[in-house]
């Protein structure tokens, strides 16, 4: 028993489930609607976590169990670079963007949201069965009401669908797909089919719940096949006796779907010899990947990822860094180096990694201070994390700028006035005198900011702002 302590839930549907190991070594686990106090029991001088209404990931290394940003039901998924996405019945996909941490650090802004809500034809987007999909809420039929078993498709069978997010509805018995497209520090989620659905049938027992990326590079889909759907404890008691709930338990399968001229070609990860290894971790399969990466985990020679033999990809190049870090290997010139890399997504975790890792917090902000004028918007958005987690003087100048350059987006703001909160004072000064005066986005910004100086900076510095901002007769009227 590695965990344990995870509340049972109101019924088998809201639990603990779906572990998987991340970019980052982590495993992580769905909270499921339940929640618990967690504990290791074969630590037991480490803390119990209450997991309460967020998600958790635990350390297979040292044991540790924490949580994270989100509340899944049945269903995360992981990009090639290592972006979290998560669903529950109503909500078909939403992007983890940030974690509570990165907003508890000034509480006097207020800021609570840590997840994106990307769809954009709506949360509880519409889908197209062809069964007859009864729902228990009339309110519901024709929308999302059981999306589970998310996947982003990372395989190599469909090379059109790559990167694209897959999700289940076992209700309209089909298989939505979305089209997944970055947006500054988060995505958006397109149809992939106008009015229809990427899979779909009239067999009213179908039930597809889960999918998964193969070691042919095709996308595998788990039909649980039932003639009845919905747990009893959510059917009124005087139709609970007449339902079928076990029709159809003996005919489950799975189904493996692929392009139409894929080779039907199951690929094997070599796990005798580590430089293998190291070179499948840039395989267009992300089994294969993933897979090279675990068996990597599990060997712990940190030594391999100095014998690369051709330049790596840069999937490769993060496996690598987070490989080391975990195996305890990892040098901060490394982590210089990588935030020097041609590739954003290098760039990007080499900031991720060094805000836990990088103890000397002037170094950090070396390493950051380049970036947040970086020329992709992710890196920037990271570098302004880190930033806020110094207490250098030129952090307030950066981030203001940074600030002023997104005011529109909701994730920049809540980058920047979590990040200003060592020199809140300097900052809003600085916006004044950055920001765009025309911008329809600057009275909602200026409100935030002027709310959090009052909250928790001296009145003095709230008046001047304030007086700043009024006397700006360029500013738009709000």
């Amino acid at each position: 028993v590695l965990l344990t302590g995870f509340a049972p839930g109101g019924s088998t549907q809201l639990r603990v489930s779906h572990p998987m190991l991340g970019i980052d070594n982590w495993i992580y686990l769905t909270n499921g609607l339940s929640g618990g106090e967690i504990t290791n029991p074969s630590k037991p001088e480490l803390p119990s976590v209450k997991m309460g209404s967020l998600d958790g990931r635990y350390n297979p290394l040292t044991g540790v169990f924490e949580t994270t940003a989100g509340q899944a039901q049945f269903g995360q998924a992981f990009d090639d670079f290592g972006n979290k996405f998560v669903c529950s019945n109503r909500k078909h996909i939403e992007h983890i963007v940030l974690q509570p941490s990165d907003l508890a650090r000034n509480p006097h802004a207020n800021l609570t949201q840590t997840v994106a809500q990307i769809p954009d034809h709506g949360e509880a987007g519409r889908i197209f069965a062809l069964s007859e999909a009864r729902t228990t809420a009339f309110a519901h039929a024709g929308t999302f009401t059981a999306a589970c078993g998310l996947v982003v498709y990372r395989g190599d069978a469909m090379p059109a669908y790559r990167g694209n997010a897959f999700v289940c509805d076992p209700t309209a018995a089909l298989v939505h797909r979305d089209i997944l497209e970055p947006v500054g520090a988060t995505f958006t989620a397109k149809r992939g089919e106008e009015n229809k659905d990427f899979l779909a049938t009239r067999d009213n027992w179908c039930r597809p719940v889960f999918l998964a990326n193969g070691p042919d590079g095709a996308l595998y889909m788990c039909d649980m096949y039932r003639a009845t759907i919905e747990h009893p404890v959510y059917l009124p008691e005087e139709i609970r006796g007449s339902a079928d709930f076990e029709g159809g338990k003996d005919r489950g399968r799975i189904y493996r779907i692929t392009g139409k001229n894929a080779k039907q070609e199951v690929q094997t990860v070599d796990a005798t010899y580590s430089g293998n290894l190291t070179s499948e971790l840039d395989w267009a399969n992300g089994w294969v990947s993933d897979t090279a990466q675990s068996l990597l985990l599990e060997k712990g020679d940190p030594s391999v990822f100095f014998t690369f033999e051709h330049r790596p990809g840069p999937v490769t190049e993060i496996k690598a860094l987070y490989l080391r870090l975990s195996m305890g290997a990892l040098q901060t010139e490394e982590l210089a180096a990588a935030a020097r890399s041609n590739f954003a997504g290098v760039r990007e975790h080499a900031l991720r990694i060094a805000r836990s890792f990088v103890r000397d917090r002037a170094r950090l902000a070396e390493l950051a201070l380049p970036l947040i004028g970086d020329s992709d918007a992710r890196v920037r958005f990271v570098a302004a994390l880190a930033l806020g987690d110094t207490e250098d003087p030129r952090a307030p100048e950066a981030l203001a700028r940074f600030a002023a350059d997104g005011l529109a987006d909701e994730w920049v703001q809540s980058a920047a006035l979590s990040g200003a909160h060592h020199d809140f004072t300097a900052f809003a000064q600085r916006i004044i005198e950055h920001a765009d005066k025309k911008s329809p986005a600057l009275p909602a910004f200026a409100e935030a900011v002027a709310h959090t100086l009052t909250a928790g900076g001296p009145p003095a510095a709230a008046r001047a702002f304030l007086t700043a901002v009024l006397q700006d007769e360029s500013a738009p009227a709000h």
